[in-house]
C-alpha cells in the first residue's frame, strides 16, 4: 500500500506535470469565451434562446480540427530560440499569440450588428431560417468562429504534445494535471469573466482575458521537448492518408469506437449550452452565476480530476468510464431541481458543484481513452479525429439547445439526464474490445 502511493506521489511531483496544467489553462481559457460567457452577451442584449443556441456553432472548428490536423504533423512553424525546429511547441506558441490578438478583437463588436449582404431579401425569401441568418451573419459570431478556429489548432498542438510526452505510467497523472489547469481556464474565461462583465464593459472582459493568453506563449518556451525520436511524417501524403489508416487497421472496431466518442458527454454538452440563459432567466445576475461558478467550479474540478486519474489507474480505462458516464447523466438533476424551485442560491452551488465534480471524473477518463487509441508517430491527426468528433456531438446537440429548451426548463434538464444512456449502452458493446483488468495500466488494447 504504502509503494504504491509512493508511485502515485512520484508520477504527479514531476515538474513536467506544473507545464501540462499550464498548457491545460491555456486550452481551457478560449473556450467558454465563445460559449456560454457569449451566450451571456447575447442575453444581455435581449438575445431569444434560438439565437443564443445558434450560436453554438462557433463550436465548428473544434468538430473539424482533424482537416487541417495533418499539417500540424507534417510541418514546423519558424520559430525563435527554443522554439526553433520544436513542431509542437512552436504551433502551440504561434496559435496562442494569435489568440491573443483575436480575443481582444471579439471585445470590441457590437453583439446587435449585422453585415448587410442583402439580409433583408434573403429574410423574405426564406423566412423559415431568419434565425440562422439574424444570427449567422453578425461580425460578433463570424470574430468568434476565428478565435474557435485558432482555440482548436491550440488544441491540436497541445493534446499532440501531451500525448507525446507522457509515458504509459504517466497517462492518468498527466491527464489529470492538464484537465486540472483545463478547467482552471475554463472558470476564467466563464466565471471571473461573467463577475467581470458586471464592472468592466465586454471590451475590458475579453481584453483581460487576452493578456492571459500571453502566459501560454511564455510556458510554450519553457516546456520541454518530447523524445527526440517522435519524428513526424516525412511527405504531406503520409500526414493526411497514413495516421487514418493506421488508425482503422489498428482498432477494427472503428465505427462503435468512433459513435462512443460522439455520444459519452451528450448529456453534459447538451445541457451546457442553455445553463447560463436558464440561471439567468430564474432570476440570478451574472454576477451571482460568476460567483457561484468560480467556487462551485475550481474545488470540486481538482477533486474530480485527481478522483478521475486515480479511477484510471486502479480500474482501468473501461470501469471507470462506465462509473463517471452514470454520474454526469445523474448530476443534471441538480438543475431539474433548480428548475423547479427557482432562484435558490443552494440549488445552484448543488447543481454546479455536481456539474464539476461529476465533468471531472468522466473528461480525465474520457481523455485518457482517447489518448491509448493513438500511435505517437501520428498523435496530432489522430487525437484531432477522435476529439472533433466529441466536439462535432457537442455542437449540433447545442444548436438543438434552444429548440428543445422551449418545452420548458424541468423537461429540458430531464431530457439532458436521459441522453446519458446511448453512451453507456456502446460502452457494453465495445468492452470486449477493452482490457478487463484493474490495475495501473490504463491502455486499452482493441483487437
Amino acid at each position: 500500500m504504502q509503494e504504491a502511493l509512493r508511485s502515485t506521489i512520484r508520477v504527479y511531483a514531476n515538474s513536467r506535470m506544473v507545464l501540462l496544467g499550464l498548457l491545460g489553462f491555456s486550452s481551457g481559457l478560449p473556450l467558454l469565451l465563445i460559449n456560454p460567457t457569449l451566450a451571456a452577451w447575447l442575453t444581455d442584449v435581449g438575445a431569444s434562446t434560438v439565437v443564443i443556441g445558434l450560436f453554438a456553432l462557433v463550436n465548428l472548428p473544434y468538430g473539424c480540427k482533424f482537416l487541417w490536423s495533418p499539417l500540424l504533423d507534417r510541418f514546423t512553424p519558424p520559430g525563435p530560440g527554443r522554439l526553433q525546429g520544436s513542431r509542437r511547441r512552436g504551433w502551440i506558441a504561434l496559435t496562442q499569440l494569435l489568440l491573443l490578438l483575436g480575443l481582444g478583437l471579439l471585445g470590441f463588436q457590437d453583439p446587435e450588428q449585422v453585415l448587410p449582404m442583402g439580409i433583408d431579401r434573403w429574410v423574405e425569401a426564406l423566412p423559415w431560417a431568419e434565425d440562422w441568418l439574424l444570427a449567422l451573419s453578425r461580425p460578433l459570431f463570424l470574430v468568434a468562429l476565428m478565435v474557435a478556429f485558432l482555440g482548436a489548432t491550440q488544441d491540436i498542438a497541445a493534446d499532440a504534445y501531451r500525448t507525446d510526452l507522457l509515458e504509459e505510467r504517466e497517462t492518468g497523472a498527466g491527464v489529470a494535471i492538464f484537465v486540472t489547469g483545463y478547467r482552471i481556464g475554463l472558470l476564467m474565461g466563464g466565471s471571473v469573466a461573467l463577475i467581470l462583465s458586471d464592472y468592466l464593459p465586454w471590451t475590458g472582459v475579453y481584453g483581460a482575458m487576452a493578456v492571459l493568453m500571453g502566459l501560454g506563449v511564455i510556458v510554450s518556451f519553457l516546456a520541454p521537448e518530447p523524445p527526440d525520436h517522435l519524428t513526424g511524417p516525412q511527405t504531406l501524403r503520409a500526414a493526411v492518408v497514413d495516421p487514418f489508416r493506421s488508425f482503422f487497421t489498428q482498432h477494427p472496431q472503428f465505427l462503435l469506437i468512433l459513435l462512443f466518442i460522439v455520444l459519452y458527454k451528450l448529456a453534459d454538452t447538451l445541457a451546457g449550452q442553455m445553463t447560463t440563459p436558464f440561471v439567468l432567466d430564474i432570476g440570478f445576475s451574472r454576477s451571482d452565476l460568476g460567483l457561484v461558478r468560480l467556487l462551485m467550479g475550481l474545488p470540486p474540478t481538482l477533486v474530480g480530476s485527481f478522483i478521475g486519474g486515480l479511477g484510471v489507474h486502479r480500474l482501468g480505462v473501461h470501469r471507470a468510464l462506465l462509473v463517471f458516464a452514470g454520474l454526469q447523466g445523474l448530476s443534471n438533476l441538480g438543475f431539474v431541481l433548480l428548475a423547479m424551485a427557482g432562484q435558490n442560491f443552494p440549488l445552484l452551488m448543488l447543481a454546479l458543484l455536481l456539474e464539476n465534480l461529476t465533468g471531472g471524473m468522466g473528461t480525465t477518463a474520457f481523455l485518457a481513452f482517447l489518448m491509448s487509441l493513438c500511435n505517437k508517430k501520428y498523435s496530432a491527426t489522430q487525437y484531432a479525429l477522435l476529439t472533433s468528433l466529441f466536439a462535432i456531438g457537442g455542437t449540433f446537440s447545442g444548436t438543438l439547445s434552444g429548440y428543445l429548451a422551449q418545452l420548458g426548463w424541468v423537461p429540458f434538464f430531464l431530457l439532458t439526464v436521459a441522453c446519458a444512456m446511448p453512451g453507456i449502452g456502446l460502452l457494453f458493446l465495445i468492452r470486449p474490445s477493452m482490457t478487463q483488468g484493474s490495475g495501473p495500466d490504463p491502455l486499452i488494447e482493441v483487437s
